[in-house]
């Protein structure tokens, strides 16, 4: 059905609401996007490809 098969898993979209929460993201307050940059040494991604 779909041509990308990569799931975004729900513990990943958690580890990253932290982690911007750490580093001073406040989803109360208007403001520009927070970037975060590269994120691949804070989180940890568990990648399975099912064929």
């Amino acid at each position: 059905m779909y041509d990308n098969t990569f799931i975004i898993e729900p513990e990943l979209v958690k580890k990253t609401i932290l982690y911007g929460l750490s580093k001073g993201y406040s989803p109360d307050q208007k403001g520009n996007d927070l970037n975060l940059g590269d994120l691949s040494q804070q989180l940890v991604l568990n990648l399975m490809y099912k064929k």
